[in-house]
Formats: C-alpha cells, sequence, structure tokens
C-alpha cells in the first residue's frame, strides 16, 4: 500500500487523497510501534501531514491534522497561527478554536486559552468536551475549582453517551473545595 500511494505522490504531486493516507497508515504503524520504529513513524506521518498540507491548505483535514502535530511537537506558536488561517476559511469550526486554546494554554497565556475555549462552546454548545476541557485549564493552570467545577457540571449535562466523562476532575474539584458531600 506504501509503494502505491508513493507511486500515486510521484506521479500525480497535487493529488490529495495519496498524502491523507500515508499520514493515516503511518499513524497507524505508530501506534503499532514502540521506540525508534515509532519515531520513525510519527516523523513520516509528521512529513506527509505537511506535504498535505501544503497541497490545500483549506481541507478541513489536513488543517486538523496540521494543528494536532504541531502541538504534539510542542510548535504552538506556530499552531496558533496555522489556527489564525484556519478560522478566516472555517470561522465556526469549534475544532479549531479548541486546538488553539490548547496551544495557548501550553504557553501558559490562560486568558487568550479562555478567549478560545469560549468561542470554541460558543460555537459548539453541546459538546461535553471542550467543557470538560476548559474545566481541566481552571483546575490544573488556574487553580480556580468553583470555576472548574461548573464548566465539568455542563460537560456532565450535555455530554453523549459516548462523550469522556469529567468524573475525576469534579470529584479533585469537591475535595479541594471541601464539599465531599456533594460529589457525584
Amino acid at each position: 500500500a506504501i509503494s502505491i500511494l508513493e507511486f500515486l505522490i510521484d506521479k500525480h504531486k497535487k493529488f490529495l487523497e495519496p498524502y491523507q493516507r500515508l499520514s493515516s497508515l503511518y499513524l497507524d504503524l505508530c501506534w503499532e510501534s514502540s521506540g525508534s520504529l515509532r519515531k520513525h513513524y510519527l516523523d513520516l506521518r509528521a512529513k506527509y501531514v505537511s506535504m498535505a498540507y501544503d497541497v490545500d491548505p483549506t481541507d478541513e483535514l489536513n488543517i486538523a491534522w496540521k494543528l494536532s502535530d504541531q502541538i504534539q511537537t510542542d510548535q504552538y506558536e506556530e499552531a496558533i497561527l496555522t489556527a489564525e488561517k484556519a478560522l478566516l476559511i472555517y470561522p465556526d469550526d469549534s475544532e479549531v478554536y479548541r486546538q488553539m486554546a490548547n496551544a495557548y494554554s501550553f504557553l501558559e497565556d490562560n486568558d487568550m486559552a479562555i478567549q478560545a475555549f469560549s468561542k470554541a462552546i460558543e460555537v459548539d454548545p453541546e459538546n461535553g468536551f471542550l467543557y470538560m476541557q476548559l474545566g481541566d485549564l481552571f483546575y490544573r493552570d488556574l487553580e480556580d475549582y468553583d470555576q472548574a467545577l461548573t464548566y465539568y457540571k455542563q460537560a456532565n449535562i450535555v455530554a453523549h453517551n459516548n462523550a469522556p466523562q469529567p468524573y475525576y476532575g469534579m470529584i479533585n474539584c469537591s475535595f479541594q473545595l471541601n464539599q465531599l458531600d456533594s460529589i457525584p
């Protein structure tokens, strides 16, 4: 499969799908590997993600993968720039705002992270994961347990059956606030 996809890329440099398929394939191989082989597959994935993004920087999948790779490789400023460009094309993409918030959070710019998470929630108010991540920011980085608990509870309200549940954060906040009788 790899040889066929590389052949297609060699013959059709602007055909997007082979880059995306190779990126996905190398990610699958990465999860099945360890050590230096895992790093090798991650590097190849990053290479094809970057190439796919260069072919079409407006493709939503390319944007999502590029942001994810930039954050995973500690390129937070670059991720913010990628997100800003993406938001010019997709101003209502909650995932782009979420990734931007994560990049700001890693840079310890909590005000900007809160703004980006808040915009993501405004765009997608039924996404419990957004509330949970914002709760994590208030819990972990700001030690504002009351506000964290508020977001965790909201995450619980809007969470769907397959969404992550914020119980661990809710329990920790209740403990910090000495409200053990209110643990859900």
